[in-house]
């Protein structure tokens, strides 16, 4: 990507990193679109940035995406970069988690046990599909205390 004279979309674009790439590449000359939920700031943002432009989007509603994808798509077809930046925050239970791929791994280690016992271990079968090597570098953080 060449770093001056594109025309940029970020989503996102009102707070920590997706505010921090919208100034940014706005420096570097580029025509910067930033989209986020709060009007308030996407007005504090352009006011500071002379020249960007601000669009209010709130990616939790599909209608509102399919909207604002039609209105660039009529506004600005010179658009040429997307950041898609914005995410949805949830909260959500770490230790739930880890609980949850541990027994997972626990269950794995147990089917592998009883195959070693039985004469062997063939590989693909259920105990290995369910949680899968590519836990392995995750072990060492999963362990139940």
């Amino acid at each position: 990507m060449q770093m001056t004279g594109n025309i940029i979309l970020i989503t996102g674009g009102t707070s920590d990193i997706g505010r921090g790439l919208a100034e940014a590449f706005h420096r570097f000359d580029n025509q910067v679109l930033i989209a986020g939920r709060r009007q308030s700031r996407l007005d504090e943002i352009t006011e500071a940035n002379p020249g960007m432009l601000a669009f209010q989007l709130d990616v939790r509603d599909p209608v509102a995406i399919e909207a604002f994808a039609a209105r660039i798509r009529d506004k600005v077809p010179e658009l040429n970069v997307l950041v898609n930046n914005a995410g949805i925050s949830r909260p959500e239970s770490l230790a739930g988690r880890a609980r949850s791929l541990y027994r997972a791994r626990h269950r794995r280690d147990q089917h592998h046990e009883r195959a070693a016992n039985d004469g062997g271990f063939a590989p693909g079968t259920e105990g290995e599909a369910e949680c899968g090597d590519h836990h392995d570098d995750l072990r060492p953080r999963l362990r139940a205390p």
